[in-house]
């Protein structure tokens, strides 16, 4: 197992909430990399399958696939969807693909690699 930390917890449409910063958790070795940031869900829009407390393995990079489940940003609000970059586009959308947000000033923060649940 490997100890990390917690950057906070992302509530989508809010900024990261930073109260539970620098909490550690122990994930598999395998599911993380010394580059990844781990976030915590706080709260997920509709049509996503995740869930309150969910842990999120984020890969840092700021270009990814359409479709691909991101971490983004506008300003200082943080958003989980799906990533929509196609003809010009830069939205997030749900599962359905019905957009969330949208906006060009949207940033890719990274993509979610590994969604872990602990079921208590």
């Amino acid at each position: 197992m490997a100890v990390v930390q917690i950057a906070g917890a992302i509530a989508h449409g809010a900024p990261l909430d930073r109260a539970g910063a620098g909490t550690t958790v122990e994930v598999p070795w395998a599911r993380v990399e010394t580059s990844d940031i781990i976030y915590r869900v706080a709260s997920t829009p509709p049509g996503l399958d995740l869930q309150r407390d969910d842990l999120l393995v984020v890969e840092p990079r700021n270009h990814v696939a359409t479709a691909e489940l991101v971490v983004a940003a506008l300003g200082e609000r943080l958003f989980l969807g799906r990533w929509w970059g196609k003809h010009g586009r830069r939205a997030v959308m749900d599962a359905t693909y019905t957009p969330l947000i949208e906006d060009e000033s949207l940033r890719v923060l990274g993509a979610v690699t590994v969604v872990m649940r602990y079921l208590e």
